[in-house]
């Protein structure tokens, strides 16, 4: 791609590529004069930065987001270990804030809601009082009807989770640093706001900007154990050909001594729980397990927090329902694109299937011992202690 050159994606996102002077160069060898272990949990090397340990192909690009990236205030940004619902964070979020533009579908044939029942709605700017806030109040905006081609539609097959992969319309910051030029989304050419995107990386490697623009973000963590067992299954999927696993045994104890990708975990999981503490209209700290239990209460939480509640006519409508259908684990798996679609880079991709497995909570007791769950669990709490988090209470619903 040539510098500067746009790139328009398939639901009028645009993403401008644009090379700094010295491209990711300059970081690559920041990344490879970091401490290494050869050991890990599936075939890649990985460097320790901050008293985390990244996967080695990643660094650079962390790096590299920590010092370019410029927040906006109307940023959502989602942050998950591995394996811990990123998947499904990304759909949720995702259909909450684009549901404006992108009416959810409904449970009848050919019907999406909406606002205002089945009538195809878009958010457009508002002109006087009485408006609608946007996002964190930055965007005002009225529900009117859509005239044009760039109405929302109201039928099943035009919604974008339909039809791609939440991982292309939710990406994280390290694929859009990773592998050349530096790529950053813009707002111009009708880039819709906020822009959702998602990190692994710990809360103290994220750039500046994050806090200091007063974005939102969302945190959701998951039982070690589960998250253990669904990292397992995931890079034995996209492992390069001819390439081995590191034994369970092995690895089990790697991620018991914190070295796992994005790991520590419990050092992962208390950064952004403490950050959610001192912050709480900024941070959001989500359990899996609760928002397994509770998906449409989960769903109502988070998009309060993010500033576009649902309306009485949505929620009577049963609007909150339709989201979390659509972003459903069977209805996800359905879709093509994440049947057969393809993620990664030119030299290394895997199928999108890779990302869909079973999402859920206590499938570790098919894969561990009790010894193995009972030896975690006591060095998460350990490590937890006096950070005022405790995962004990989804532990024992995992039990």
């Amino acid at each position: 791609m040539h510098p500067h050159e746009h790139r328009r994606g398939r639901h009028g996102e645009t993403m401008v590529a644009g090379r700094a002077d010295d491209g990711l160069s300059k970081y690559e060898s920041q990344a490879l004069s970091l401490p290494a272990s050869r050991r890990g949990q599936g075939c890649f090397p990985y460097r320790k930065y901050g008293g985390f340990w990244y996967p080695e192909h990643l660094m650079a690009a962390t790096l590299a987001m920590r010092d370019t990236f410029a927040a906006r205030p109307s940023d959502v940004i989602l942050a998950t270990m591995p394996k811990s619902g990123s998947t499904w964070l990304k759909a949720l979020v995702y259909a909450v804030v684009r549901r404006g533009r992108h009416l959810v579908p409904a449970a009848g044939p050919g019907r999406a809601r909406g606002v205002h029942g089945d009538h195809p709605h878009e958010l457009v700017p508002a002109a006087g009082p009485g408006r609608a806030r946007g996002v964190h109040g930055d965007h005002p905006h009225e529900l009117v009807p859509a005239a044009g081609p760039g109405r929302a539609r109201g039928v099943h097959g035009d919604h974008p989770l339909l039809a791609s992969s939440p991982h292309e319309l939710v990406p994280f910051l390290h694929d859009l640093y990773n592998g050349g030029p530096l790529l950053r989304l813009e707002d111009e050419e009708g880039t819709p706001s906020p822009r959702v995107l998602a990190v692994h990386a710990a809360f103290t490697a994220l750039p500046a900007s994050v806090p200091e623009s007063g974005c939102r973000v969302v945190y959701l963590c998951r039982d070690p154990k589960d998250a253990f067992v669904s990292l397992r299954h995931y890079l034995d999927d996209i492992k390069p050909k001819g390439s081995a696993m590191t034994p369970l045994a092995e690895a089990f104890d790697l991620f018991c001594d914190g070295v796992s990708p994005f790991g520590p975990v419990w050092d992962h999981m208390a950064g952004y729980w403490k950050e959610s503490v001192a912050r709480p209209e900024e941070v959001m700290f989500l359990r899996y397990e609760d928002l397994k239990e509770d998906a449409v209460g989960s769903v109502r939480r988070l998009a309060e927090f993010l500033g576009c509640p649902f309306t009485g006519e949505e929620v009577a409508g049963g609007v909150p329902e339709a989201v979390v259908a659509l972003c459903s684990m069977d209805r996800m798996r359905s879709v093509q694109a994440n049947r057969d679609g393809l993620h990664g880079t030119e030299s290394w991709s895997f199928k999108n299937s890779a990302f869909f497995r079973k999402g859920e909570v206590g499938d570790w007791k098919a894969h561990l011992t009790p010894e193995m769950a009972q030896r975690l669990d006591a060095i998460v709490e350990d490590k937890l202690r006096g950070s005022g988090l405790s995962l004990l209470t989804v532990t024992r619903n995992g039990i």
